[in-house]
């Protein structure tokens, strides 16, 4: 299983991503890292492979949009989380492309075909994108009727995705998904950890799909509120430096504090002071690790009033302290 992609505009980014070799042991597992450069872009790829699965993590910094052209050289099962990208995709058979938003994900199903991506230009946009053989995965799908459409598609080799819309990512998703990215399991075990993770992150998947396209939320999700609920999510994802209380957030998008919580728990599968927490966090080692903050700097950027508040907080959510962090990122 071969993904190649060549950035089209503009042009600069020739790279294939592929499933570990063949001739390798069943229970190796490749890793490779790399940074492609274009006119104005930036392009980090951090590749995974085993012999049926091949996970990557791509950062870009870019001042442009960007066109991909990506071709895969056998049927895939492409299980795409856009984590704070917003993209657009475009395949045969569709009249126009589909619109991919921060924090959303969806499966897509790719025969030996070629297909187009459009990455909006910014910094700091990532996505992360598990490719598996449709033969090695297609006998784990469910046979309820619900995912027959999906099925059928591939079937007939054309391409599809699971969901028309893409869903918004959970927490319980999101938790998985960075673990996969920075892969601290026992070298000796790794495949079946990493494949335990993939199949627990396609089930999620499924399970999210069923229950939407069930009509589980129905009775008390409307559309209406749904977007109330979303607009909360925007809001907070704008003001992590400060943010706001639930009251607060209920009246700014027009519902009460009551909906709001279990309307935001029924759709990210967290709480919204939990999913405050967990991206100040994220965004906290970004700070650390990335751009080369101090604990005191990083505290004031995320808006906690003393670095010994942010430094707790931060052992509550890691573990560990921020302190503990910078030390092995110099390497003692």
């Amino acid at each position: 299983m071969e993904i190649a992609v060549q950035s089209v505009s503009p042009t600069g980014i020739d790279v294939v991503n592929k499933s570990a070799n063949i001739s390798a042991s069943f229970l190796d597992v490749e890793d490779l890292e790399r940074v492609n450069m274009a006119e104005g872009v930036r392009d980090l790829n951090r590749i995974t492979s085993l012999s049926d699965i091949c996970i990557t993590y791509v950062h870009i910094d870019s001042d442009r949009d960007i066109d991909f052209e990506i071709g895969v050289d056998s049927p895939t099962i492409t299980m795409n989380f856009f984590l704070s990208a917003a993209s657009l995709l475009q395949w045969s058979g569709i009249e126009r492309p589909v619109q991919y938003h921060v924090q959303t994900h969806n499966v897509f199903y790719f025969p030996k075909t070629t297909y187009y991506n459009r990455w909006l230009k910014g910094v700091g946009h990532e996505l992360f994108s598990i490719n598996l053989s449709a033969n090695y995965i297609r006998k784990y799908f469910p046979e309820e009727k619900i995912f027959a459409q999906f099925m059928q598609a591939i079937e007939l080799h054309l391409p599809s995705s699971l969901c028309p819309k893409a869903l918004p990512i959970t927490q319980q998703m999101l938790d998985i998904v960075y673990s996969l990215i920075q892969q601290r399991s026992d070298p000796l075990m790794r495949r079946l950890h990493i494949e335990t993770q993939v199949f627990e992150l396609l089930l999620l998947q499924f399970q999210q799909y069923n229950q939407l396209v069930g009509h589980q939320y129905a009775s008390f999700i409307t559309k209406k509120l749904r977007d109330k609920i979303v607009h909360a999510k925007d809001i907070v994802d704008k003001n992590l430096h400060n943010p706001m209380g639930l009251i607060a957030l209920s009246k700014m998008v027009g519902t009460n504090e009551y909906y709001l919580k279990k309307g935001f728990k029924e759709l990210f599968g967290t709480s919204v002071f939990h999913y405050i927490t967990s991206h100040r966090m994220e965004h906290a080692k970004q700070l650390l690790l990335r751009e080369g903050c101090n604990v005191n700097e990083t505290a004031f950027l995320l808006g906690y009033k003393d670095a010994t508040n942010f430094t707790a907080t931060f052992k509550r959510y890691f573990g560990y302290t921020p302190k503990k962090l910078m030390l092995e990122k110099r390497g003692y």
